[in-house]
């Protein structure tokens, strides 16, 4: 979830630099035609050109990443597996939660499983492993989200 949290970090300051740079090159393209600096003139003009093109697309990609957040904090924190009940929490739709899930998944923000058909799909192990329960000490099978003798949830 840190890698997410960190793209998701570096694509908004990525779009405030951009709107930034590009509202202050707009008087660097006076200043530098009065003075007659042909180069800095075009690199002023350049940068409010990215601003005016690019810091929609940057503005984008911060939102794709928070909803990739919304996504794996569904998947790690509440347990969810469903992609309706993932795309209900993420405020997505359950087809938009698969391709936020299928991305998360390429960019290993979350590991361990698969896309199946309606759900993320844990990869099984070859060991099954046994967890202990947090509250009650009791042995839990992996992959039960609740402890059989307490009810407690299970943590990972």
């Amino acid at each position: 979830m840190e890698r997410a949290k960190r793209t998701r970090k570096i694509w908004l300051w990525v779009a405030i630099l951009t709107s930034v740079s590009a509202v202050a090159a707009i008087p660097a393209i006076v200043l530098s035609a009065l003075g007659e600096s042909y180069f800095l003139m075009a690199l002023a003009i350049a940068l409010v050109a990215h601003g005016f093109y690019g810091v929609t697309f940057y503005f984008l990609a911060f939102s794709r990443a928070g909803e990739r957040l919304r996504c794996v904090r569904a998947v790690t924190e509440e347990g969810l597996r469903s992609y309706e009940a993932i795309g209900n929490y993420a405020m997505i739709t359950p087809a938009a939660a698969r391709d936020s899930l299928a991305a998360c998944l390429k960019r290993e923000y979350i590991r361990g499983y698969y896309l199946g058909d309606d759900r993320l799909l844990p990869i099984v192990s070859e060991e099954p492993r046994e967890l202990l329960c947090d509250y009650c000490g009791t042995t839990v099978a992996d992959g039960t989200a609740e402890c059989p003798s307490c009810g407690a949830r299970v943590m990972k």
